[in-house]
């Protein structure tokens, strides 16, 4: 057992009872923008579709010790998305395939983030008033998937996407 992704899970666990699925990662990007003082800009459209919904945790150090539990899930709060500041990404769903569309989504807004800072020139901002119409516009696609599978359908795309490779690589 990992005691640092243990410590960091039972936490969560115990503190939100809809987040029966804990996902944490330590990819490129995910670090990179959490090292950034700015943190996840929400200017693009993975990021601004995450809107709301991103915490920030402060860099501890490693965490092996249960003295942080309080102040991570206090970062975390009733949100779905927490950058732990200079250590990687963090979501919550209630079950795998809706904690999974959360990571993708924010490692694909890290990486966009990334790639656009890399770029020449200035980026282009998002208006607020686009930003603050975001959640209302995700809502009617939420309905229609229904709250308890959010992320089911592109998380069974994933997998098939998954086999296929899989099957290529046996011959």
């Amino acid at each position: 057992m990992n005691p640092a992704g243990f410590v960091i899970h039972a936490a969560i666990h115990r503190a939100r009872p809809d987040a029966h699925c804990v996902m944490h990662t330590h990819t490129t990007a995910g670090i990179a923008v959490a090292c950034k003082q700015d943190g996840l800009r929400s200017d693009n459209f993975y990021s601004a579709a995450l809107q709301g919904i991103v915490a920030y945790h402060a860099f501890e150090g490693i965490t092996t010790g249960t003295e942080e539990q309080p102040r991570l899930v206090a970062s975390l709060g009733e949100r779905e998305v927490l950058v732990l500041r200079n250590h990687g990404l963090l979501t919550v769903g209630p079950h795998v395939p809706g904690a999974f569309g959360r990571m993708w989504s924010v490692q694909r807004a890290c990486e966009i983030q990334l790639a656009t800072d890399a770029a020449a020139g200035p980026n282009v901002p998002v208006p607020q008033h686009v930003l603050d119409a975001i959640p209302g516009q995700l809502r009617p696609m939420s309905a229609a998937a229904g709250t308890a599978r959010r992320g089911e359908l592109p998380f069974e795309a994933f997998l098939r996407k998954a086999r296929i490779a899989y099957t290529d690589l046996l011959g």
